[in-house]
């Protein structure tokens, strides 16, 4: 990792620096009068656009760029695509000073010319703008008079051709494209649907510029005005009734060079086995094949380099909260245990945002962060976010960044307290004495409710089997309490989604209902061979197949279906007539009950077909959002524990076994992301 510390460059330190430069004695003896703007930033046009500096004899001008949401407003009316720690891949972009604009340019290129083949020039190809800043092309430098005598006032000068003019200064507030769409391209053409961009700023005191490790970046604060578009916007009605029409979002937009790389890309074949058996993260780039003319593509390896001996550094953003700290240095000691009995030399550390005394900013692509965001209204519901970013040319990781959020913990919490109210008294031994007042021996657990309501359900269950002269009553009771003690797992909503696609409407509520009759020895082997192949059965999700409409335009149909199915529910629910004034009986009557039963196929395979393009949406980001029924079933199976008090053992009590049950779903969650960052 980088030790050094950074040098921010002010408007400025960056004019003083260049009168240092300019002027020798001459006007030393008289102070500097500064005639320039504090608020503006001056980039030097020669250092951008040359050669990588940190690479012996490289003409490679390119830079990496990431753009990273930072903050949010609360509320966030874009809450359901962009929140706090949304971030885009790593691009490959070159850098492009016109006359009034810095151009972002794409860096790849399909096509490449032959320099065999003088008849494939690529005459007419122009270059990608992603996006450009506007600006103005100036000197920095100390007045002149009539005369031609140097003065001490310091100021911007146009004299020159732009192209010969040593500076840029750059308007953040004035750019052709705004930043959401840097994240995911799909991402900013939906959010612009909702929320219209009407102004830019840079954050005060955001822009740095590191010349020796080629590194510099900026926050821009941009504000979005709430868009009704027709009704595909309705989640975002509850909005007006907080009075809250606008949002605004912080972007740090940061460009890296790194050195020389000691490190070995892996390409990852069509039709490899790592596809079909266990899926792998993958870094795509496309390219026309120069023969055939053919699009294709080249996956690498998405991945940290195995031979790294450096340890993989995360730092804890400022605000993560203290006790959930020691849990990663735990995450990271059994981490380092696996890797050493794998025969990795990789190993990972968590330390303190200022380490080193060196300054981090989230966002920035040379470091790996640990981040808690507390606000409750600036997600959709997200429990966790693990992104990892890798080199476009190699696929080798560069730094990821582990986001923890506490509006699902907050949920738990509610849930777990509700239910500790409700059913947390049952299988007390003494229903009058608070829990951690009654002993219990060491290592005793007691689940809330379970152990009475299964016991009694048991005895049921014997009483009517010998009352009707069966057998083994013994057997009967101990299947209904087992069956009773796997109830919540087995009704919860996975479960219920399982029964629903295999058809099962009658079972005994024992996980036998979704096993295979008679069942098949090598069940689980044909499961899990056919299972890695279920993304290729949709053609959207495959990358190797033609697609006849983008996400975004499938999403927009489908959200304007979705509107009309809900108004025509909402229609009925208050007591309205579907079919119209028509008589059910007459021609018109039935052609209005079979327009309507029409109606609600579509409308329910649309439903379905809505869910599952916005969990793929999602999923591409890979984030996962908060289920409260899973919740509700993790609750209902958790088990209060018998505390050791120094000498005597009490059961938990319920704020106790509220904050563990909370401990563990973060301890969960961490790991859960912590995979996706490795």
């Amino acid at each position: 990792m980088h030790t050094h510390n950074k040098t921010r460059t002010t408007p400025r330190l960056l004019a003083l620096a260049a009168l240092l430069a300019a002027v020798a004695g001459c006007v030393d003896h008289r102070p500097v009068r500064n005639g320039l703007r504090d608020e503006s930033v001056y980039l030097t046009k020669a250092e951008l656009t040359a050669a990588n500096p940190k690479v012996p004899d490289s003409t490679d001008t390119g830079w990496l760029f990431k753009t990273t949401v930072v903050k949010t407003s609360a509320p966030n009316v874009l809450s359901s695509y962009v929140f706090p720690g949304l971030e885009g891949d790593l691009k490959y972009v070159k850098l492009r000073f016109q006359d009034d604009a810095l151009q972002v340019l794409d860096g790849r290129t399909l096509q490449y010319d032959d320099p065999e083949d003088p008849n494939d020039d690529l005459a007419t190809q122009t270059d990608r703008v992603i996006f450009a800043f506007a600006g103005e092309n100036v000197d920095v430098q100390l007045r002149e008079s009539l005369d031609g005598e140097r003065t001490n006032f310091l100021e911007e000068n146009t004299e020159r051709p732009w192209r010969e003019r040593q500076k840029f200064r750059l308007d953040f507030d004035k750019t052709n494209m705004e930043p959401a769409s840097q994240l995911l391209w799909v991402y900013g053409l939906y959010a612009n649907l909702c929320a219209v961009p009407v102004g830019a700023h840079l954050v005060p005191d955001s822009f740095e510029w590191d010349a020796e490790d080629q590194y510099f970046s900026f926050v821009v604060d941009v504000t979005y005005q709430v868009n009704w578009l027709g009704g595909i916007c309705n989640d975002l009605l509850h909005l007006y009734e907080w009075d809250a029409q606008s949002s605004n979002v912080q972007y740090r937009m940061s460009f890296y060079r790194p050195g020389v790389r000691d490190y070995t890309p892996e390409v990852v074949e069509e039709k490899a086995l790592v596809n079909r058996k266990y899926g792998a993260f993958q870094r795509a780039n496309i390219f026309r094949d120069h023969e055939s003319g053919i699009l294709g593509n080249v996956n690498l390896l998405h991945r940290w380099d195995p031979k790294r001996t450096e340890p993989i550094q995360f730092f804890f953003h400022p605000g993560f909260p203290e006790k959930f700290k020691p849990m990663f240095r735990e995450i990271a000691d059994d981490t380092n245990a696996v890797f050493a009995e794998a025969g990795s030399s990789l190993t990972v550390e968590f330390l303190e945002a200022d380490h080193d005394g060196v300054e981090r900013h989230f966002g920035d692509p040379r470091y790996s962060f640990a981040v808690w965001h507390e606000g409750i209204d600036q997600t959709m519901g997200l429990l966790g976010y693990g992104p990892s970013v890798s080199i476009p040319q190699t696929g080798e990781i560069l730094s990821a960044n582990l986001n923890l959020y506490n509006v699902g913990l907050d949920r738990y919490r509610f849930y777990i307290q509700d239910y500790l109210e409700q059913h947390g008294g049952l299988g007390k031994p003494d229903p009058d004495a608070a829990w951690e007042a009654i002993e219990c021996a060491p290592g005793a657990t007691v689940a809330p409710g379970d152990p009475v309501r299964c016991a009694l359900l048991a005895n049921t269950a014997r009483n009517a089997c010998e009352a009707a002269g069966d057998s083994d009553c013994d057997a009967v009771a101990t299947q209904t309490e087992q069956q009773c003690s796997n109830a919540p797992r087995l009704t919860s909503q996975l479960f219920n989604e399982m029964r629903r696609v295999m058809d099962i409407e009658d079972g005994d509520g024992t996980s036998a209902d979704f096993l295979p009759t008679p069942a098949m020895p090598d069940f689980a082997e044909s499961y899990h061979r056919t299972l890695s192949e279920v993304r290729y059965s949709y053609p959207a999700w495959n990358r190797y197949v033609y697609q006849t409409a983008s996400p975004a335009q499938e999403l927009k149909q489908r959200e304007e279906t979705e509107h009309a199915f809900q108004a025509q529910m909402k229609s009925i629910t208050e007591g309205n007539n579907p079919f119209g004034v028509h008589a059910l009986h007459t021609p018109d009557g039935i052609r209005s009950q079979l327009k309507f039963t029409e109606d609600m196929r579509e409308w329910r395979s649309n439903h379905q077909e809505l869910q599952a393009l916005k969990a793929h949406l999602t999923a591409t980001k890979n984030i996962y959002l908060f289920d409260p029924n899973d919740a509700i079933n993790a609750i209902a199976l958790g088990a209060r524990q018998c505390v050791d008090r120094g000498g005597s053992h009490t059961w938990e009590s319920d704020d106790e076994y509220r904050e563990r049950i909370i401990e563990a779903v973060v301890f969960q969650v961490a790991i859960h992301e912590f995979g996706h960052n490795l």
